[in-house]
């Protein structure tokens, strides 16, 4: 999911039982109604278990970004299309690390 805020979130928050892993920080401008400009940040974030297991930290944080059938195809493609193949292993590496920046938390 993306979520956007007008101040810098950490990487990781918790809300009871529940983790939001913010990463790919951007920050964008956004106008108001009366159409004035203001700075945001945009996240893509992973929403999982504060207790998830670190294969599913990785697998919660890749849903946030590809669909299973996405993946898959990214998988299957890598002959007919590396760029993509590559994109999406460079991402699940991206993945490990917050999961694993998680853990040692």
């Amino acid at each position: 999911m993306i979520t956007q805020s007008d101040n810098q979130l950490p990487t990781y928050q918790t809300f009871g039982e529940k983790l939001h892993i913010n990463f790919d920080e951007q920050q964008i401008v956004v106008k108001d109604m009366e159409g004035n400009e203001r700075f945001a940040y945009q996240y893509t974030t992973s929403a999982t278990l504060c207790a998830a297991t670190r294969g599913q930290l990785i697998s919660d944080i890749i849903r946030s970004k590809y669909t299973i059938d996405e993946e898959f195809a990214a998988i299957n493609n890598a002959q007919t299309d590396p760029q993509e193949y590559n994109d999406y292993q460079t991402f699940r590496a991206q993945a490990k690390q917050l999961a694993d920046g998680w853990l040692v938390n």
